[in-house]
């Protein structure tokens, strides 16, 4: 019986400790396309996107300002 209890313990344990390392992982990803993203926008390089037409339409000043502000929050949620 206790063979049982730290047997599924163990697996318990070990469930929890790739859950927590697929965590990093995804946070990691997420921190370095945050990061990327907000050096793409800091280039200066023109950027587009598409619409909700399918079209592509390049971001105007404002718009890029804007990109920059939610890119920057992004970099600080995700690379704490």
């Amino acid at each position: 019986m206790e063979f049982r209890q730290r047997r599924a313990a163990e697996a318990e344990a070990q469930a929890k400790k790739e859950k927590e390392a697929e965590e990093a992982r995804q946070k990691q990803a997420n921190c370095e396309a945050a990061r990327n993203h907000l050096r793409l926008l800091e280039s200066g390089q023109r950027v587009a996107r598409v619409n909700a037409e399918g079209e592509r339409e390049f971001l105007d000043d404002a718009a890029r300002e804007k990109a920059i502000r939610d890119a920057r929050k992004a970099v600080e949620t995700w690379c704490k």
